[in-house]
Protein backbone atom coordinates (compact mmCIF):
# COMPACT_ATOMS: atom_id res chain seq x y z
CA UNK A 1 0.00 0.00 0.00
CA UNK A 2 1.87 2.91 -1.25
CA UNK A 3 1.36 6.29 0.39
CA UNK A 4 -0.36 5.03 3.55
CA UNK A 5 1.68 4.89 6.72
CA UNK A 6 0.99 1.67 8.61
CA UNK A 7 3.00 2.38 11.72
CA UNK A 8 1.19 5.61 12.75
CA UNK A 9 -0.25 5.42 16.26
CA UNK A 10 -3.52 7.26 16.65
CA UNK A 11 -3.65 9.95 19.29
CA UNK A 12 -6.18 9.33 22.12
CA UNK A 13 -7.81 12.70 21.45
CA UNK A 14 -9.37 11.37 18.26
CA UNK A 15 -12.28 9.00 17.86
CA UNK A 16 -14.53 7.44 20.48
CA UNK A 17 -12.19 8.04 23.42
CA UNK A 18 -12.60 11.76 22.98
CA UNK A 19 -16.39 11.46 23.13
CA UNK A 20 -16.24 9.21 26.18
CA UNK A 21 -14.04 11.75 27.97
CA UNK A 22 -16.35 14.61 27.03
CA UNK A 23 -19.34 12.58 28.20
CA UNK A 24 -17.69 11.96 31.57
CA UNK A 25 -16.93 15.65 32.05
CA UNK A 26 -20.46 16.71 31.06
CA UNK A 27 -21.97 13.97 33.26
CA UNK A 28 -19.91 15.05 36.28
CA UNK A 29 -20.93 18.67 35.76
CA UNK A 30 -24.60 17.67 35.51
CA UNK A 31 -24.43 15.56 38.66
CA UNK A 32 -22.72 18.40 40.52
CA UNK A 33 -25.33 20.91 39.42
CA UNK A 34 -28.17 18.56 40.36
CA UNK A 35 -26.62 17.91 43.76
CA UNK A 36 -26.24 21.59 44.51
CA UNK A 37 -29.86 22.24 43.53
CA UNK A 38 -31.15 19.31 45.59
CA UNK A 39 -29.07 20.38 48.60
CA UNK A 40 -30.75 23.80 48.33
CA UNK A 41 -27.61 25.67 49.33
CA UNK A 42 -26.88 29.16 48.21
CA UNK A 43 -23.25 30.21 48.42
CA UNK A 44 -22.88 33.02 50.91
CA UNK A 45 -21.19 36.12 49.54
CA UNK A 46 -17.79 36.93 50.96
CA UNK A 47 -18.05 39.39 53.85
CA UNK A 48 -17.00 42.90 53.06
CA UNK A 49 -13.89 43.69 55.04
CA UNK A 50 -12.57 47.20 55.34
CA UNK A 51 -8.89 47.54 54.69
CA UNK A 52 -6.81 47.70 57.82
CA UNK A 53 -5.81 51.23 58.69
CA UNK A 54 -2.23 52.02 57.98
CA UNK A 55 -0.26 54.38 60.09
CA UNK A 56 2.00 56.65 58.20
CA UNK A 57 4.76 57.94 60.39
CA UNK A 58 5.16 61.08 58.28
CA UNK A 59 1.58 62.22 58.94
CA UNK A 60 1.13 64.26 62.09
CA UNK A 61 -0.88 62.71 64.95
CA UNK A 62 -3.85 65.07 64.45
CA UNK A 63 -4.71 63.80 60.96
CA UNK A 64 -4.50 60.15 61.94
CA UNK A 65 -7.53 60.43 64.18
CA UNK A 66 -10.89 59.50 62.72
CA UNK A 67 -13.42 62.27 62.20
CA UNK A 68 -15.95 62.55 65.03
CA UNK A 69 -19.04 61.64 62.92
CA UNK A 70 -17.76 58.48 61.20
CA UNK A 71 -17.77 54.98 62.58
CA UNK A 72 -14.56 53.02 62.55
CA UNK A 73 -16.46 49.70 62.50
CA UNK A 74 -18.11 48.10 59.52
CA UNK A 75 -21.83 48.78 59.41
CA UNK A 76 -23.95 45.61 59.76
CA UNK A 77 -25.58 44.28 56.62
CA UNK A 78 -29.16 45.52 56.21
CA UNK A 79 -30.36 41.96 55.56
CA UNK A 80 -28.95 38.65 56.79
CA UNK A 81 -26.96 36.41 54.51
CA UNK A 82 -28.93 33.30 53.60
CA UNK A 83 -26.94 30.08 53.51
CA UNK A 84 -29.90 27.68 53.46
CA UNK A 85 -33.46 28.07 52.31
CA UNK A 86 -36.37 27.14 54.56
CA UNK A 87 -37.96 23.71 54.08
CA UNK A 88 -40.28 23.34 51.11
CA UNK A 89 -43.22 22.05 53.11
CA UNK A 90 -44.99 24.52 55.29
CA UNK A 91 -46.93 23.45 58.31
CA UNK A 92 -50.65 24.00 58.23
CA UNK A 93 -52.49 24.71 61.47
CA UNK A 94 -54.54 21.74 62.62
CA UNK A 95 -57.72 23.78 62.52
CA UNK A 96 -57.30 24.31 58.77
CA UNK A 97 -56.81 20.61 57.95
CA UNK A 98 -60.10 18.91 57.12
CA UNK A 99 -60.63 15.77 59.12
CA UNK A 100 -61.97 12.85 57.17
CA UNK A 101 -64.06 10.49 59.21
CA UNK A 102 -65.16 7.06 58.18
CA UNK A 103 -68.78 6.21 58.63
CA UNK A 104 -69.42 4.36 61.83
CA UNK A 105 -69.45 0.60 61.46
CA UNK A 106 -72.79 -0.93 62.41
CA UNK A 107 -72.83 -2.60 65.79
CA UNK A 108 -72.05 -6.29 65.97
CA UNK A 109 -75.10 -8.52 65.71
CA UNK A 110 -76.83 -9.32 68.99
CA UNK A 111 -77.60 -12.89 68.00
CA UNK A 112 -76.87 -15.14 65.06
CA UNK A 113 -78.03 -13.81 61.68
CA UNK A 114 -79.99 -16.07 59.35
CA UNK A 115 -78.19 -15.67 56.02
CA UNK A 116 -81.29 -16.79 54.10
CA UNK A 117 -83.44 -13.92 55.41
CA UNK A 118 -80.91 -11.20 56.34
CA UNK A 119 -80.99 -7.83 54.63
CA UNK A 120 -77.92 -6.06 53.26
CA UNK A 121 -77.74 -3.87 56.38
CA UNK A 122 -77.83 -6.91 58.69
CA UNK A 123 -75.13 -8.71 56.70
CA UNK A 124 -72.89 -5.62 56.87
CA UNK A 125 -72.67 -6.07 60.63
CA UNK A 126 -70.69 -9.25 60.15
CA UNK A 127 -66.88 -8.87 60.39
CA UNK A 128 -65.18 -8.74 57.00
CA UNK A 129 -68.41 -8.14 55.06
CA UNK A 130 -68.92 -4.66 53.67
CA UNK A 131 -71.76 -3.14 51.62
CA UNK A 132 -70.69 -4.62 48.27
CA UNK A 133 -70.12 -8.11 49.65
CA UNK A 134 -73.43 -8.04 51.52
CA UNK A 135 -75.18 -7.04 48.28
CA UNK A 136 -73.46 -9.94 46.48
CA UNK A 137 -74.71 -12.38 49.13
CA UNK A 138 -78.32 -11.16 48.72
CA UNK A 139 -77.98 -11.26 44.91
CA UNK A 140 -76.56 -14.79 44.99
CA UNK A 141 -79.33 -15.91 47.33
CA UNK A 142 -82.06 -14.59 44.99
CA UNK A 143 -80.32 -15.93 41.89
CA UNK A 144 -79.23 -19.41 43.07
CA UNK A 145 -81.67 -20.10 45.91
CA UNK A 146 -81.34 -20.40 49.65
CA UNK A 147 -78.18 -21.51 51.41
CA UNK A 148 -78.41 -25.04 52.84
CA UNK A 149 -75.30 -24.78 55.00
CA UNK A 150 -72.96 -22.01 56.08
CA UNK A 151 -70.21 -23.39 53.86
CA UNK A 152 -72.39 -22.45 50.83
CA UNK A 153 -71.35 -18.80 51.36
CA UNK A 154 -68.16 -19.83 49.60
CA UNK A 155 -69.99 -19.75 46.25
CA UNK A 156 -70.19 -15.92 46.46
CA UNK A 157 -67.29 -14.26 44.65
CA UNK A 158 -65.12 -12.53 47.25
CA UNK A 159 -65.86 -14.93 50.09
CA UNK A 160 -63.27 -17.58 50.80
CA UNK A 161 -62.84 -20.29 53.41
CA UNK A 162 -61.16 -17.92 55.88
CA UNK A 163 -64.08 -15.48 55.83
CA UNK A 164 -66.58 -18.33 56.14
CA UNK A 165 -64.78 -19.56 59.27
CA UNK A 166 -64.68 -16.02 60.63
CA UNK A 167 -68.44 -15.49 60.37
CA UNK A 168 -69.46 -19.10 61.20
CA UNK A 169 -70.21 -18.40 64.90
CA UNK A 170 -72.33 -15.35 63.99
CA UNK A 171 -74.61 -16.83 61.29
CA UNK A 172 -77.18 -19.59 61.02
CA UNK A 173 -79.00 -21.30 58.15
CA UNK A 174 -82.70 -21.93 58.69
Amino acid sequence: MAGKPTDVIEDWTYGPVRWIGAGLVIGAATVGAAWSVSARRIPAPAPAVAPAPTIDSTVPEVTRQSPPNTKSEIAPSPRPIVTELPPRETTVPEAAVPVETKPARPAAPEGPININTATVEELERLPGIGPSLAAKIVEDRTKNGRYRKIQDLDRVRGIGPKLVERVRPLVVVE
